[in-house]
């Protein structure tokens, strides 16, 4: 049960699915990665800490749209 009505969400169809476990993929990297910059900002590698960022960013850029993916899907279903 996911909705605040306690009604549980209507099923996803399969491209809803696979685009959510990707989008579920690229989120899991990005909190690796900023999990990654605290332990570096902690132990003081500034090299590390500024390859860190770039790899967040590039992470961020993919998480993106892997959501807008979904919202396209989203759309195409429901003006169906």
């Amino acid at each position: 049960m996911s909705r605040r009505n306690s009604m549980p969400a209507p099923p996803w169809s399969a491209r809803m699915q696979s685009a959510g476990e990707v989008l579920q993929a690229y989120l899991s990297v990005e909190t690796k990665l900023k999990h990654d910059l605290d332990a570096a900002q902690r132990l003081g590698q500034p090299e590390s800490v500024t390859a860190l960022m770039g790899k967040i960013a590039a992470a961020k850029l993919q998480t993106d749209a892997a959501r807008e993916t979904m919202w396209i899907i989203r759309r195409e279903e429901f003006s169906k």
